[in-house]
């Protein structure tokens, strides 16, 4: 009895601590001032597995999300951006790189990735380019990324401009996605 107990008391602190749902959002740092901290180019990689789970982990492309995980797909065009924000986005005419780390069996991924790509794609800004990365729920990967990047939560997704991470989401965005990226971007300026 004891140890069904402890088993279920493991299962329960694993899953919650897996795919938490508080929300953080920030600049660079806790304080959430303008500092600037450069970040290390991504290393390129083509690794993509399935693992028998269903997770996929490594680099992901957005076809292969779509086409194995249906449910990014659905929530994706189910997504409505709101246009004030898009245009934001859309008129940015800096080079920005967006690193986003994603569990795929995680909620707030499941959310929070399709309205990032639903979002990118309203934009239709060339100056905006994307990298995921799919993570176990230990939020680790072979090539140390989630190490670099200073990964604890998914999804995770940061802002690069000139090599140097300027803003950053974490989990869920605190008013929507497009509101949030529009108040990095405009802080930015």
């Amino acid at each position: 009895m004891k140890v069904k107990k402890l088993i279920l008391l493991l299962s329960i602190v694993l899953f919650c601590g897996s795919c938490s749902h508080n929300r953080i959002t920030q600049k660079t740092d806790a304080s959430n001032t303008s500092q600037e901290v450069s970040v290390p180019k991504p290393v390129k990689s083509n690794v993509v597995s399935k693992n028998n789970q269903g997770m996929l982990l490594g680099k992901i492309e957005i076809a292969n999300l779509m086409n194995e995980l249906p449910i990014f797909k659905s929530k994706k065009e189910t997504y409505q951006p709101e246009p004030d924000a898009v245009s934001v986005i859309k008129n940015y005419d800096q080079d920005v790189h967006v690193i986003v780390f994603l569990g795929t069996w995680c909620g707030d991924s499941k959310r929070n990735v399709p309205a990032f790509i639903k979002l990118l794609e309203s934009a239709q800004n060339q100056h905006f380019t994307a990298e995921y990365w799919g993570l176990d729920r230990t939020k680790s990967d072979e090539l140390g990324m989630t190490k670099t990047y200073a990964i604890k939560r998914v999804p995770t997704f940061i802002f690069i401009e000139n090599g140097t991470e300027f803003g950053r989401i974490t989990e869920n965005p605190g008013v929507s996605m497009e509101d949030d990226i529009a108040e990095i971007l405009e802080n930015r300026l």
